[in-house]
């Protein structure tokens, strides 16, 4: 069973329904062994079309005892796209987000890594229950370092 805090789950206006059960969420992230998650919320729908999103966050080892943390936001769709976007999200994103969250358990380089997303929005509605879906993933944004000072020091 995945260790992680389950943030909440939002009350949902009728027409909404969220496309990915949190029994389902954890079966998956069970059975590929997947430990990076430390939070889980289930949001209501998304101005921008967000169906999914999972933010994570690399503080470094001594900032608030934690080192980093990789939160999952689920978001409510309209429920006559479903049963679509579901059936998309357990064949093809679910196993593409644990490839990319299996990154994030190799300590030796998170250091140089400072914030990762990775998105799934829907578009372009069609009347039979279909929708286009396309993911979304950031490069990673590194820490800036300044540069050495190089001038002479007079006494």
């Amino acid at each position: 069973m995945p260790d992680y805090e389950f943030i909440g789950k939002s009350q949902l206006s009728r027409g909404f329904s969220f496309p990915l059960k949190r029994s389902t969420l954890d079966a998956f992230l069970d059975h590929r062994q997947v430990r990076a998650v430390t939070g889980v919320a289930y949001c209501g729908p998304s101005d921008d079309r967000r169906v999914l999103c999972a933010d994570y966050r690399y503080w470094g080892p001594q900032d608030r005892g934690v080192s980093h943390s990789l939160i999952l936001w689920v978001n409510a769709v309209p429920s006559a796209l479903r049963y679509y976007i579901a059936n998309h999200i357990q064949e093809q994103v679910l196993p593409r987000l644990a490839d990319w969250m299996q990154q994030f358990t190799d300590a030796s380089k998170l250091a140089s890594q400072l914030e990762h997303r990775f998105e799934l929005y829907y578009d372009e509605v069609s009347d039979d229950g279909s929708c286009r879906l396309d993911v979304r993933v950031d490069t990673p944004r590194k820490q800036r370092r300044l540069p050495k000072y190089r001038a002479k020091v007079r006494p």
